[in-house]
């Protein structure tokens, strides 16, 4: 019983080890040429296996659905496994007398080498590492279709035009004030009981008294206060309209910043994925090199680790790019979680300043135009408003007023009592109040005084400002501009540096740190062009805002200053 129990479990073991060495030969990789492909399972080539490769992206592409005509492509699988070996055997021009073995063999290492292994992208790899619930169906946009959006949804510039009609109905209420009261009254009464005739002798009576009249009340003259009123509704009104108009300013500078902003996070994850790929590829080179005995485990860790690098920067690009599409889609006043996405597929940059470029033009321009310095303005002319109506509570108001109306009573004992007799009034009143002995409007001028001076030092301050942030802007257009030629120089050399060092290294004369180096200063070299085109753009952008004269035919057309062509 024990010696059987001993040749069961050798047996087994014997089972369970050819098992395992079956399984490991199946895995073994075969030399093709210069490339290295996972070999089938060792089964008879049919086309079972033939779809089973497909699904697990073993190849490319179906030969069997290749070698069928067009119009019979689609009875690939309702062939019989006589035809379909009839067919490979066809594509690869294998012999009918080669051992089955070798046939098998064969013809799969033709097969991959044919249609070779499909390999998934950067971008594919990325996206599994990403989990969003976004729309994955990307809305193409143009900046003009961005720019147009934005002026008809942007939720600040409709809270702002609101605002604009509020101010005008308000300053539409201060000019009704010029307007005199009119007004009808009808009073009637009745009376039963005793009264007392002359204070002494009682009666009893029993009457109705009427009373109806027409009355009109005019204010002609309440010392000013009502015309400062209406002027400072006017103001009020007239800033509303200007803040309106910068609002409408910013909303076209911010819309214009974040396009540009979303579309060079685009650009950058296709410099990043073009990385990406190189660095696979080195990993792909390290390796080999490394099986061969001509190259170290260190390079090959680096290069993993290159590879590690570039993937964290493209899942950082992604997280950037989701980031400004959401930032976009609220500006343009849409659906926050709409992902646009730039038409462009290569930066360019945009001179929108056209003309000389003539820096005390562009300060007269934009002292001329610009909304802020305007509603500066209109602040200081509003507070003397406010200051001038106090004054104008030391002079008198005149008042007129006129009625007309009939009366009459009926019950008493007189003649003709019931009829209703006519009476008419005119008369005018004059009134002259000093409240609190008059000191109260006089304190009250001084404080508007010094509130007065202090929209005076704020509009100078606004001026200031606004040609500070001007010449920086000047400044930053000029410099953007010469840093696009520099950093164009730089990609063309770094692209070079690249090419040379991988050359190198497959030459045996170079190593591996310097392809690692030129690698990161390529890729490096090209985001830093990429977002000096972007800046010129944006600081072009910001010289129209800054001088006041940024639209939309601006942004897409440019405005001219002067004859002359001059670039910076």
């Amino acid at each position: 019983m024990r010696k059987t129990r001993a040749v069961i479990k050798l047996i087994f073991l014997f089972l369970l080890f050819m098992s395992f060495y079956l399984k490991t030969f199946s895995q073994a990789e075969t030399q093709v040429g210069d490339e290295k492909f996972s070999t089938f399972e060792t089964q008879d080539f049919n086309t079972k296996n033939l779809e089973e490769e497909l699904e697990k992206g073993e190849i490319s592409q179906d030969p069997l659905k290749q070698a069928l005509p067009p119009g019979e492509q689609g009875r690939r699988k309702a062939l019989p496994p006589e035809e379909r070996e009839k067919l490979l055997r066809e594509i690869f021009n294998l012999p009918e007398s080669l051992p089955e073995t070798t046939r098998q063999k064969y013809s799969k290492e033709n097969l991959l080498q044919a249609y070779p292994k499909k390999r998934k992208k950067p971008y594919e790899i990325i996206e599994k590492e990403i989990k969003l619930d976004l729309d994955p169906a990307e809305v193409p946009i143009t900046l003009e279709q961005c720019l147009r959006c934005a002026i008809h949804k942007n939720y600040d510039i409709r809270i702002n035009n609101a605002a604009k009609e509020q101010e005008k109905w308000a300053f539409r209420k201060s000019l009704t004030e010029f307007l005199p009261d009119v007004g009808y009254e009808y009073i009637q009464r009745r009376l039963d009981g005793e009264i007392l005739v002359g204070g002494v002798v009682p009666i009893e009576t029993s009457q109705t008294s009427i009373r109806t009249m027409f009355e009109v009340r005019w204010l002609v003259f309440d010392g000013f206060r009502r015309y400062f009123d209406a002027k400072i509704a006017k103001q009020l009104y007239d800033i509303s309209k200007l803040r309106l108009k910068f609002t409408k300013d910013e909303i076209l500078l911010f819309t214009t910043s974040q396009y540009y902003k979303l579309l060079q996070d685009k650009l950058n994850i296709i410099i990043l994925l073009k990385n990406l790929e190189q660095t696979q590829e080195q990993l792909e080179i390290t390796k080999d090199r490394f099986e061969a005995g001509v190259g170290t485990k260190f390079d090959v860790l680096r290069s993993e680790t290159e590879v590690f690098n570039s993937k964290q920067n493209l899942i950082e690009a992604f997280q950037r790019l989701k980031e400004s599409q959401v930032n976009l889609a609220n500006t343009l006043g849409i659906a926050v979680e709409t992902p646009l996405m730039p038409v462009e597929n290569e930066p360019k940059e945009k001179r929108l300043v056209l003309g000389e470029l003539d820096i005390k033009r562009f300060i007269d321009k934009a002292i001329e135009n610009r909304p802020d310095l305007k509603i500066a303005r209109i602040n200081v002319k509003t507070a003397r408003t406010e200051r001038n109506r106090v004054i104008s509570e030391y002079l008198p108001s005149f008042n007129f007023f006129a009625e007309k109306g009939w009366q009459g009573e009926r019950g008493l004992d007189i003649p003709d009592s019931g009829r209703l007799r006519g009476f008419r009034i005119i008369g005018f009143e004059i009134r002259l109040i000093f409240e609190r002995l008059g000191l109260r409007a006089y304190t009250n001028i001084r404080e508007l005084n010094q509130n007065l001076k202090k929209f005076k030092f704020e509009a100078i301050k606004t001026q200031r400002d606004i040609i500070e942030f001007l010449l920086k802007s000047y400044y930053d257009t000029i410099a953007a501009k010469a840093l696009i030629k520099a950093t164009k120089k730089e990609v063309l050399s770094a692209n070079e540096s690249l090419r040379l060092s991988v050359v190198r290294l497959e030459a045996g004369v170079g190593i591996f740190t310097d392809v690692i180096t030129a690698q990161l200063r390529a890729t490096s070299s090209q985001i830093k062009h990429l977002s000096a085109i972007v800046d010129y753009n944006e600081t072009q952008a910001q010289l129209l805002f800054d001088m006041g004269i940024i639209d939309i035919d601006t942004l897409l057309n440019g405005y001219k200053i002067g004859n002359k062509q001059s670039y910076p």
